[in-house]
């Protein structure tokens, strides 16, 4: 990994980017890099204060459950299938919202999984189709001062869960396309 001003970047092909200058400013994403870089932030910044530690003693859902609660994000229970456990949650998930569109032809159908399988916007779909990556870009520049805000108030060692970013983004853009 490689630092970039106060970034550490995951990306093994990292070079400087303006992005990241730009956002270490205060700056919008405005590229899926530039997005990227928001996303993992938090945690970069935290990483070396939680290292070593158990994840039960450092991941937070609250956090983002408080972000969602103040965007107005949260989605009726009865839209919601939660399917947890060690293996295979990802082909359930897309098996479970296959089923519900069978079953409901006219019903939208979002899934959110983790991790991404090729890019990390496919990890957000409506419909069966994935997220664009400007529009994907749109959103996190749309929720990235509500995350900020919060992540401000977080003691040392707390930070904002890249993959409950991601969960952010998806319920936004599921709200702004009708799914909500």
């Amino acid at each position: 990994m490689k630092r970039c001003g106060i970034f550490t970047c995951p990306f093994s092909d990292h070079r400087p980017r303006a992005c990241c200058r730009n956002l270490r400013q205060g700056g919008k994403p405005s590229t899926l890099d530039d997005a990227l870089d928001e996303i993992y932030r938090s945690y970069l910044r935290a990483r070396p204060l939680v290292a070593g530690r158990f994840d039960r003693d450092v991941r937070h859902p609250e956090i983002v459950w408080r972000i969602a609660l103040s965007l107005d994000l949260l989605p009726p229970p009865s839209r919601v299938i939660k399917i947890a456990g060690s293996k295979g949650k990802g082909t359930t998930a897309r098996f479970a919202a296959d089923l519900v569109a069978q079953a409901k032809p006219d019903a939208r159908v979002g899934l959110f999984v983790s991790p991404h399988e090729i890019q990390q916007t496919d990890r957000i779909r409506l419909d069966g189709a994935p997220m664009a990556a400007d529009e994907f870009c749109r959103t996190v520049d749309r929720i990235s001062a509500a995350v900020r805000e919060e992540e401000a108030a977080l003691p040392p060692g707390q930070y904002i869960s890249p993959v409950g970013y991601f969960l952010l983004i998806a319920l936004d853009w599921y709200r702004r396309q009708g799914w909500l």
